[in-house]
Protein backbone atom coordinates (compact mmCIF):
# COMPACT_ATOMS: atom_id res chain seq x y z
CA UNK A 1 0.00 0.00 0.00
CA UNK A 2 2.80 2.54 0.95
CA UNK A 3 4.64 1.52 -2.72
CA UNK A 4 1.55 2.19 -4.23
CA UNK A 5 1.49 6.13 -2.96
CA UNK A 6 4.98 6.55 -2.97
CA UNK A 7 4.74 5.43 -6.95
CA UNK A 8 1.42 7.90 -7.48
CA UNK A 9 3.60 10.68 -5.71
CA UNK A 10 6.41 10.24 -8.05
CA UNK A 11 4.64 9.74 -10.65
CA UNK A 12 2.83 13.47 -9.86
CA UNK A 13 5.90 15.01 -9.55
CA UNK A 14 6.50 13.83 -12.81
CA UNK A 15 3.95 15.22 -14.70
CA UNK A 16 4.25 18.62 -12.87
CA UNK A 17 7.87 18.72 -14.01
CA UNK A 18 7.01 18.06 -17.37
CA UNK A 19 4.33 20.23 -17.25
CA UNK A 20 7.19 23.01 -16.30
CA UNK A 21 9.80 21.86 -19.08
CA UNK A 22 10.19 25.37 -20.61
CA UNK A 23 10.17 27.42 -17.46
CA UNK A 24 13.28 25.73 -16.33
CA UNK A 25 15.42 26.88 -18.81
CA UNK A 26 13.56 29.93 -19.31
CA UNK A 27 14.66 31.47 -15.82
CA UNK A 28 18.50 29.64 -15.84
CA UNK A 29 18.92 31.65 -18.64
CA UNK A 30 19.68 28.41 -20.96
CA UNK A 31 20.45 29.75 -24.35
CA UNK A 32 17.74 32.70 -24.91
CA UNK A 33 17.62 34.26 -28.18
CA UNK A 34 14.84 37.25 -27.77
CA UNK A 35 14.83 39.87 -25.59
CA UNK A 36 11.95 42.61 -24.74
CA UNK A 37 12.38 46.12 -22.97
CA UNK A 38 9.22 46.80 -21.32
CA UNK A 39 7.60 49.48 -19.22
CA UNK A 40 8.31 53.00 -18.78
CA UNK A 41 10.94 51.70 -16.22
CA UNK A 42 12.69 49.72 -19.02
CA UNK A 43 12.73 46.15 -17.29
CA UNK A 44 14.70 43.59 -19.60
CA UNK A 45 12.74 39.85 -20.06
CA UNK A 46 14.52 37.64 -21.72
CA UNK A 47 13.37 34.48 -23.69
CA UNK A 48 12.99 32.17 -26.89
CA UNK A 49 11.56 33.12 -29.55
CA UNK A 50 10.02 29.74 -30.68
CA UNK A 51 8.46 29.37 -27.48
CA UNK A 52 7.00 32.97 -27.53
CA UNK A 53 5.81 32.06 -31.70
CA UNK A 54 4.25 28.81 -30.84
CA UNK A 55 1.85 30.41 -28.21
CA UNK A 56 0.54 33.79 -30.79
CA UNK A 57 0.11 34.69 -33.93
CA UNK A 58 1.46 37.85 -33.02
CA UNK A 59 4.80 36.94 -31.77
CA UNK A 60 5.11 34.27 -34.71
CA UNK A 61 4.86 37.09 -37.02
CA UNK A 62 7.52 39.45 -34.89
CA UNK A 63 10.06 36.79 -35.01
CA UNK A 64 9.89 35.32 -38.07
CA UNK A 65 7.90 37.06 -40.26
CA UNK A 66 8.86 39.43 -43.34
CA UNK A 67 9.53 42.46 -40.98
CA UNK A 68 11.07 40.27 -38.25
CA UNK A 69 12.77 41.94 -35.03
CA UNK A 70 16.31 40.70 -34.79
CA UNK A 71 17.38 43.47 -31.81
CA UNK A 72 15.56 43.53 -28.36
CA UNK A 73 11.63 44.47 -28.75
CA UNK A 74 10.59 47.87 -27.16
CA UNK A 75 7.40 47.09 -25.31
CA UNK A 76 6.45 50.93 -24.43
CA UNK A 77 2.61 50.24 -23.48
CA UNK A 78 2.71 47.94 -20.99
CA UNK A 79 3.95 46.96 -17.52
CA UNK A 80 6.77 44.98 -16.85
CA UNK A 81 4.29 43.13 -13.59
CA UNK A 82 1.97 41.89 -16.57
CA UNK A 83 4.13 40.96 -18.96
CA UNK A 84 6.07 38.51 -16.81
CA UNK A 85 2.67 37.08 -16.24
CA UNK A 86 2.35 36.33 -19.90
CA UNK A 87 5.51 35.03 -20.32
CA UNK A 88 4.57 32.33 -16.77
CA UNK A 89 1.76 31.74 -18.79
CA UNK A 90 3.52 30.97 -22.48
CA UNK A 91 5.86 28.77 -20.89
CA UNK A 92 3.65 26.84 -17.89
CA UNK A 93 0.23 27.39 -19.03
CA UNK A 94 -0.43 28.32 -15.95
CA UNK A 95 -0.46 32.04 -14.00
CA UNK A 96 -1.12 33.03 -10.26
CA UNK A 97 -1.85 36.20 -9.86
CA UNK A 98 -1.32 38.10 -6.54
CA UNK A 99 -3.21 40.84 -7.27
CA UNK A 100 -6.69 41.79 -9.17
CA UNK A 101 -3.97 44.83 -10.28
CA UNK A 102 -1.60 42.54 -11.57
CA UNK A 103 -4.36 40.43 -13.22
CA UNK A 104 -5.46 43.67 -15.25
CA UNK A 105 -1.78 44.36 -16.34
CA UNK A 106 -2.04 40.38 -17.90
CA UNK A 107 -5.13 41.08 -19.13
CA UNK A 108 -3.58 44.16 -21.19
CA UNK A 109 -0.54 42.11 -21.83
CA UNK A 110 -3.07 39.20 -23.12
CA UNK A 111 -5.04 41.61 -25.21
CA UNK A 112 -2.15 43.09 -26.87
CA UNK A 113 -0.62 39.80 -27.92
CA UNK A 114 -3.74 37.51 -28.81
CA UNK A 115 -4.01 35.28 -26.59
CA UNK A 116 -7.52 34.31 -25.34
CA UNK A 117 -6.91 31.87 -22.89
CA UNK A 118 -5.11 34.30 -20.81
CA UNK A 119 -7.34 37.28 -21.27
CA UNK A 120 -10.48 34.79 -20.04
CA UNK A 121 -8.16 33.60 -17.04
CA UNK A 122 -7.26 37.68 -16.22
CA UNK A 123 -10.63 39.11 -16.60
CA UNK A 124 -12.29 36.34 -14.27
CA UNK A 125 -9.74 36.89 -11.46
CA UNK A 126 -10.16 40.49 -11.91
CA UNK A 127 -13.95 40.27 -11.72
CA UNK A 128 -13.81 38.01 -8.87
CA UNK A 129 -10.96 39.72 -6.83
CA UNK A 130 -11.51 43.25 -7.00
CA UNK A 131 -11.00 44.82 -3.43
CA UNK A 132 -12.19 48.21 -2.08
CA UNK A 133 -8.86 48.92 -1.18
CA UNK A 134 -7.45 48.74 -4.88
CA UNK A 135 -10.75 49.67 -6.81
CA UNK A 136 -9.97 53.80 -7.31
CA UNK A 137 -6.09 52.46 -8.77
CA UNK A 138 -7.97 49.66 -10.83
CA UNK A 139 -10.30 51.81 -12.72
CA UNK A 140 -7.76 54.84 -13.55
CA UNK A 141 -5.40 51.91 -15.00
CA UNK A 142 -8.68 51.15 -17.11
CA UNK A 143 -8.71 54.66 -17.94
CA UNK A 144 -5.43 54.50 -19.05
CA UNK A 145 -4.92 51.11 -20.71
CA UNK A 146 -8.64 51.53 -22.23
CA UNK A 147 -10.28 48.31 -20.89
CA UNK A 148 -13.82 49.60 -19.63
CA UNK A 149 -14.79 45.73 -19.66
CA UNK A 150 -14.12 46.68 -15.42
CA UNK A 151 -15.84 49.93 -14.93
CA UNK A 152 -18.77 48.90 -13.86
CA UNK A 153 -17.99 46.25 -11.59
CA UNK A 154 -15.56 49.25 -10.19
CA UNK A 155 -18.37 52.00 -10.14
CA UNK A 156 -20.31 48.81 -8.22
CA UNK A 157 -17.36 49.02 -5.59
CA UNK A 158 -17.51 52.31 -5.34
CA UNK A 159 -20.74 52.62 -4.26
CA UNK A 160 -21.17 49.39 -2.28
CA UNK A 161 -17.50 50.03 -0.47
CA UNK A 162 -17.62 53.62 -0.03
CA UNK A 163 -16.21 54.06 3.12
CA UNK A 164 -13.64 51.26 2.19
CA UNK A 165 -12.49 52.43 -1.01
CA UNK A 166 -12.18 56.60 0.45
CA UNK A 167 -9.73 55.16 3.39
CA UNK A 168 -7.38 53.55 0.79
CA UNK A 169 -4.14 55.59 1.08
CA UNK A 170 -4.28 55.45 -3.00
CA UNK A 171 -7.61 58.03 -2.31
CA UNK A 172 -5.99 61.16 -1.70
CA UNK A 173 -3.38 60.58 -5.58
CA UNK A 174 -6.56 60.17 -7.48
CA UNK A 175 -7.43 62.30 -10.85
CA UNK A 176 -9.68 64.95 -10.58
CA UNK A 177 -11.95 62.88 -12.73
CA UNK A 178 -12.46 60.09 -10.71
CA UNK A 179 -12.95 62.20 -7.56
CA UNK A 180 -15.85 63.35 -9.61
CA UNK A 181 -16.72 60.39 -10.20
CA UNK A 182 -17.45 59.47 -6.54
CA UNK A 183 -18.66 62.67 -6.06
CA UNK A 184 -21.61 62.05 -8.42
CA UNK A 185 -22.46 58.91 -7.38
CA UNK A 186 -25.88 57.99 -5.93
CA UNK A 187 -25.95 55.20 -3.71
CA UNK A 188 -22.97 56.13 -1.78
CA UNK A 189 -21.87 53.64 1.17
CA UNK A 190 -21.65 57.17 3.77
CA UNK A 191 -23.79 57.96 6.35
CA UNK A 192 -24.67 61.33 5.19
CA UNK A 193 -23.77 64.46 2.72
CA UNK A 194 -21.34 65.67 5.08
CA UNK A 195 -19.18 62.45 4.86
CA UNK A 196 -19.38 63.23 1.16
CA UNK A 197 -17.97 66.90 1.97
CA UNK A 198 -15.37 65.12 3.79
CA UNK A 199 -14.15 63.07 1.58
CA UNK A 200 -13.60 65.80 -0.95
CA UNK A 201 -12.26 68.38 1.27
CA UNK A 202 -9.74 65.19 2.42
CA UNK A 203 -8.59 64.97 -1.33
CA UNK A 204 -8.62 68.83 -2.38
CA UNK A 205 -6.37 69.62 0.83
CA UNK A 206 -4.24 67.02 -0.14
CA UNK A 207 -4.10 68.58 -4.39
CA UNK A 208 -3.06 72.05 -2.93
CA UNK A 209 -0.37 70.66 -1.14
CA UNK A 210 1.10 68.67 -3.97
CA UNK A 211 0.55 71.66 -6.55
CA UNK A 212 1.52 74.51 -3.04
CA UNK A 213 -1.69 76.42 -3.53
CA UNK A 214 -2.58 79.65 -1.85
CA UNK A 215 -5.64 79.68 0.35
CA UNK A 216 -7.62 82.14 -1.90
CA UNK A 217 -7.16 79.95 -4.75
CA UNK A 218 -7.78 76.35 -2.19
CA UNK A 219 -11.66 78.54 -2.74
CA UNK A 220 -11.77 79.09 -5.95
CA UNK A 221 -9.99 75.84 -7.83
CA UNK A 222 -12.53 73.09 -6.86
CA UNK A 223 -15.37 75.13 -8.22
CA UNK A 224 -16.43 72.28 -10.33
CA UNK A 225 -16.31 69.50 -7.99
CA UNK A 226 -18.49 71.85 -4.78
CA UNK A 227 -21.37 71.68 -7.08
CA UNK A 228 -21.76 68.03 -6.63
CA UNK A 229 -22.21 68.47 -2.97
CA UNK A 230 -25.63 68.67 -2.13
CA UNK A 231 -25.12 71.70 1.11
CA UNK A 232 -28.72 72.29 1.16
CA UNK A 233 -29.74 68.72 2.30
CA UNK A 234 -27.11 69.37 5.24
CA UNK A 235 -28.79 70.12 8.87
CA UNK A 236 -27.67 73.71 10.01
CA UNK A 237 -25.24 72.02 12.93
CA UNK A 238 -23.29 70.24 9.73
CA UNK A 239 -23.23 73.08 7.79
CA UNK A 240 -21.80 75.48 11.26
CA UNK A 241 -19.38 73.21 12.19
CA UNK A 242 -17.69 71.49 9.53
CA UNK A 243 -18.60 73.51 6.46
CA UNK A 244 -18.32 77.24 7.71
CA UNK A 245 -14.69 76.61 8.76
CA UNK A 246 -13.62 74.98 5.75
CA UNK A 247 -11.36 76.74 3.53
CA UNK A 248 -12.82 74.82 0.45
CA UNK A 249 -15.62 77.61 0.04
CA UNK A 250 -15.29 81.65 -0.44
CA UNK A 251 -17.14 83.63 2.31
CA UNK A 252 -20.11 84.41 -0.15
CA UNK A 253 -20.81 80.95 -0.77
CA UNK A 254 -21.05 80.29 2.59
CA UNK A 255 -23.40 83.15 3.19
CA UNK A 256 -25.30 81.82 0.52
CA UNK A 257 -25.76 78.73 1.52
CA UNK A 258 -26.41 79.71 5.24
CA UNK A 259 -29.33 81.92 4.23
CA UNK A 260 -30.98 79.36 1.55
CA UNK A 261 -31.10 76.55 4.62
CA UNK A 262 -32.82 78.69 6.74
CA UNK A 263 -35.37 79.63 3.95
CA UNK A 264 -34.92 77.51 0.75
CA UNK A 265 -34.79 79.91 -2.62
CA UNK A 266 -33.84 82.93 -0.66
CA UNK A 267 -30.99 83.89 -2.87
CA UNK A 268 -29.81 82.61 -5.87
CA UNK A 269 -26.89 80.56 -5.55
CA UNK A 270 -23.86 80.75 -7.33
CA UNK A 271 -23.21 78.05 -10.38
CA UNK A 272 -20.12 76.70 -8.29
CA UNK A 273 -23.18 75.55 -5.76
CA UNK A 274 -25.50 73.09 -6.10
CA UNK A 275 -29.40 74.07 -5.42
CA UNK A 276 -30.07 70.38 -5.25
CA UNK A 277 -32.57 69.75 -2.27
CA UNK A 278 -33.15 66.02 -2.22
CA UNK A 279 -31.28 63.55 -0.36
CA UNK A 280 -28.82 61.69 -2.12
CA UNK A 281 -29.40 57.88 -1.73
CA UNK A 282 -26.96 56.84 1.86
CA UNK A 283 -27.10 52.85 1.97
CA UNK A 284 -24.84 53.22 4.78
CA UNK A 285 -27.20 55.38 7.03
CA UNK A 286 -27.68 54.01 10.41
CA UNK A 287 -29.55 55.96 12.43
CA UNK A 288 -31.47 59.40 12.21
CA UNK A 289 -33.05 61.62 15.67
CA UNK A 290 -35.48 64.15 14.67
CA UNK A 291 -37.07 66.66 17.16
CA UNK A 292 -40.62 68.55 16.26
CA UNK A 293 -43.19 70.08 17.77
CA UNK A 294 -46.78 69.68 16.45
CA UNK A 295 -49.96 72.12 17.03
CA UNK A 296 -52.85 69.90 17.10
CA UNK A 297 -56.61 71.36 17.18
CA UNK A 298 -58.93 68.99 19.23
CA UNK A 299 -61.75 70.03 16.82
CA UNK A 300 -60.17 69.20 13.31
CA UNK A 301 -60.47 65.70 12.06
CA UNK A 302 -58.30 66.82 9.04
CA UNK A 303 -54.57 65.91 9.08
CA UNK A 304 -52.57 68.79 9.94
CA UNK A 305 -50.28 71.76 8.71
CA UNK A 306 -47.46 71.20 11.08
CA UNK A 307 -45.85 68.02 9.31
CA UNK A 308 -42.44 66.66 10.47
CA UNK A 309 -40.17 65.14 7.70
CA UNK A 310 -37.43 63.12 8.47
CA UNK A 311 -34.73 61.45 5.76
CA UNK A 312 -33.59 57.95 6.26
CA UNK A 313 -31.62 55.89 3.88
CA UNK A 314 -33.55 56.23 0.35
CA UNK A 315 -36.85 57.57 2.35
CA UNK A 316 -38.43 61.10 3.54
CA UNK A 317 -40.67 59.82 6.27
CA UNK A 318 -43.50 62.32 7.18
CA UNK A 319 -45.09 62.68 10.52
CA UNK A 320 -48.46 64.18 11.29
CA UNK A 321 -50.82 64.18 13.68
CA UNK A 322 -54.84 63.54 12.85
CA UNK A 323 -57.97 62.84 15.34
CA UNK A 324 -59.51 59.34 14.13
CA UNK A 325 -62.74 58.74 16.19
CA UNK A 326 -61.60 59.31 19.81
CA UNK A 327 -58.22 59.42 19.47
CA UNK A 328 -55.48 61.45 18.64
CA UNK A 329 -53.24 59.35 16.56
CA UNK A 330 -49.15 60.11 15.02
CA UNK A 331 -49.13 58.76 11.90
CA UNK A 332 -46.66 58.33 9.33
CA UNK A 333 -46.53 58.18 5.32
CA UNK A 334 -43.02 56.54 4.06
CA UNK A 335 -41.66 57.68 0.52
CA UNK A 336 -39.11 56.24 -1.60
CA UNK A 337 -36.56 58.96 -3.01
CA UNK A 338 -35.70 57.22 -5.36
CA UNK A 339 -37.51 55.70 -8.58
CA UNK A 340 -37.57 52.08 -7.54
CA UNK A 341 -39.57 50.11 -5.28
CA UNK A 342 -37.73 50.30 -2.15
CA UNK A 343 -38.31 48.22 0.92
CA UNK A 344 -38.14 50.03 4.13
CA UNK A 345 -36.65 48.17 7.08
CA UNK A 346 -35.82 50.27 10.26
CA UNK A 347 -36.89 50.48 14.14
CA UNK A 348 -38.35 53.56 14.77
CA UNK A 349 -38.25 54.85 19.07
CA UNK A 350 -41.16 57.46 19.00
CA UNK A 351 -41.16 59.98 22.12
CA UNK A 352 -44.34 62.04 22.95
CA UNK A 353 -44.81 65.16 25.08
CA UNK A 354 -47.96 66.53 25.55
CA UNK A 355 -46.82 70.07 27.06
CA UNK A 356 -49.20 71.58 29.68
CA UNK A 357 -49.24 74.97 30.38
CA UNK A 358 -47.32 74.40 33.66
CA UNK A 359 -44.87 72.27 32.13
CA UNK A 360 -44.44 70.02 35.48
CA UNK A 361 -47.66 68.26 34.26
CA UNK A 362 -46.51 67.35 30.78
CA UNK A 363 -47.62 64.15 29.74
CA UNK A 364 -45.17 61.44 28.34
CA UNK A 365 -45.94 58.85 25.71
CA UNK A 366 -42.85 56.29 24.24
CA UNK A 367 -43.57 53.85 21.89
CA UNK A 368 -41.22 51.49 19.70
CA UNK A 369 -42.14 49.92 16.07
CA UNK A 370 -40.50 48.18 13.50
CA UNK A 371 -40.98 48.32 9.90
CA UNK A 372 -39.78 44.73 8.14
CA UNK A 373 -40.41 44.10 4.14
CA UNK A 374 -42.86 47.29 3.92
CA UNK A 375 -42.40 48.77 0.56
CA UNK A 376 -42.83 52.21 -0.76
CA UNK A 377 -42.21 54.12 -4.48
CA UNK A 378 -42.32 57.88 -5.07
CA UNK A 379 -46.22 57.55 -5.24
CA UNK A 380 -47.15 56.03 -1.86
CA UNK A 381 -47.95 59.27 -0.11
CA UNK A 382 -52.51 58.22 -0.19
CA UNK A 383 -53.51 57.99 3.11
CA UNK A 384 -53.74 54.85 2.45
CA UNK A 385 -50.21 53.78 2.85
CA UNK A 386 -50.02 55.71 5.93
CA UNK A 387 -49.24 53.57 9.44
CA UNK A 388 -50.52 54.90 12.77
CA UNK A 389 -46.93 55.20 15.33
CA UNK A 390 -48.93 56.11 18.56
CA UNK A 391 -52.52 56.72 19.51
CA UNK A 392 -53.62 59.13 22.17
CA UNK A 393 -56.76 58.54 23.82
CA UNK A 394 -58.90 62.25 23.01
CA UNK A 395 -60.21 62.02 26.53
CA UNK A 396 -56.31 62.26 28.10
CA UNK A 397 -55.35 65.32 26.77
CA UNK A 398 -58.91 67.05 26.44
CA UNK A 399 -58.53 68.54 29.85
CA UNK A 400 -57.55 72.43 30.54
CA UNK A 401 -53.75 71.90 31.53
CA UNK A 402 -52.81 71.13 27.65
CA UNK A 403 -55.27 73.75 26.11
CA UNK A 404 -54.16 76.82 24.65
CA UNK A 405 -56.00 79.42 22.36
CA UNK A 406 -58.21 78.08 20.41
CA UNK A 407 -58.84 74.78 21.93
CA UNK A 408 -55.09 73.13 20.69
CA UNK A 409 -52.45 71.44 22.49
CA UNK A 410 -48.78 71.23 21.72
CA UNK A 411 -47.18 67.77 21.03
CA UNK A 412 -43.58 67.81 20.77
CA UNK A 413 -42.12 64.68 19.21
CA UNK A 414 -38.64 63.16 18.94
CA UNK A 415 -37.99 60.27 16.75
CA UNK A 416 -34.81 58.00 16.63
CA UNK A 417 -35.00 56.01 13.13
CA UNK A 418 -32.52 52.72 13.13
CA UNK A 419 -31.35 50.80 10.61
CA UNK A 420 -32.74 46.82 11.61
CA UNK A 421 -29.48 44.70 11.44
Amino acid sequence: MSSTAENTSENSNSLEKFANRFNSPSYKGIDFDCEFIVGTEKIVIKGHKFVFAVSSEVFQAMFYGDLKEEKAVIVEDLHADGFECLKQFIYTGQVNFRSAMQALLTFVAARKYLIDELSEASTKFVLECMRPADVLQIYECCKMFKTPQFEDKCCELIQEATDQVVASEYFTTVQLETIELILKSSPLNLQSELDVFDLLERWALAEASRRAMTVERIATDFNSLKKHICFLTMNGNQFITRVVESPLLTQQEKLVIGVNLIELNAKPMPESISTKSQLRHFIGQTCTIKHHTFVFELDSYKDQSTECNANFCTFTLPFYIIKIDDYVCLRMRPRSLIDSLEMLVCSIETKLRVLATNSCNDLFIKKDCDFIGKKFDLRSDQKSKACTIAAIPLSKINKPRFLRGANTVHIEGTFEIKKLE
